[in-house]
């Protein structure tokens, strides 16, 4: 199994709607669904390592897999954290780590898709990690303490606004159609956070 296939770890949880369904049935759906690829259960949830299919570049290949298991999830009424690709099989605890973590961020992010990618979430897993007992608040700065001391009294969230800039890679255009406020608004809060 060593060589030049890819794989992807994945982790499966199934609905509470679903919950009764064995899981050796969604095994074995899953590796017949996903061809050189093997599932078993661990920790009442089904993980698999999914080969990527050979020939394609890692574009294709990826985009071909969200596909794949964006179907795969939805006809069994599941939510999947998905890791990083990787060709060495003996390293799958730590890929297994890495669909946990993106399931866990996912569903306490609220996504509109069941797919959770490790990517997207590996800086909440980062920064999770870092805090250890301490709640989050206690590492903020003097601004950050300020900033949540006024969306505690105010209307607006400042903090809020900060995180979807952030997350927009600070573009005013893409940041202000996703909190549906006009541009000069925007403008407005950026200045007040600054």
């Amino acid at each position: 199994l060593q060589g030049s296939r890819r794989y992807v770890c994945v982790r499966v949880i199934l609905s509470s709607n679903m919950s009764s369904l064995p899981h050796a049935y969604l095994c074995n759906r899953m590796e017949s669904a996903f061809p050189g690829s093997m599932a078993f259960v661990h920790n009442d949830a089904v993980v698999g390592a999914i080969a990527l299919p050979d020939g394609k570049d890692s574009d294709t290949a990826a985009s071909d897999l969200q596909k794949q298991l964006a179907e795969f999830v939805k006809n069994v009424e599941a939510v999947v954290g998905i890791s990083d690709p990787f060709y060495n099989l003996e390293d799958i605890r730590f890929f297994y780590d890495q669909a946990s973590a993106a399931l866990s961020a996912g569903q306490f992010c609220v996504q509109e898709s069941p797919c959770y990618y490790f990517n997207d979430f590996a800086l909440v897993k980062l920064v999770t990690n870092a805090f250890g007992d301490l709640p989050p608040e206690m590492y903020y700065s003097e601004g950050m303490k300020r900033l949540a001391e006024h969306d505690r009294k105010g209307s607006v969230s400042y903090l809020e606004t900060l995180r979807v800039y952030l997350q927009n890679n600070l573009s005013i255009t893409r940041t202000s159609q996703a909190l549906f406020i006009h541009r000069s608004t925007l403008l407005d809060r950026i200045s007040r956070i600054e």
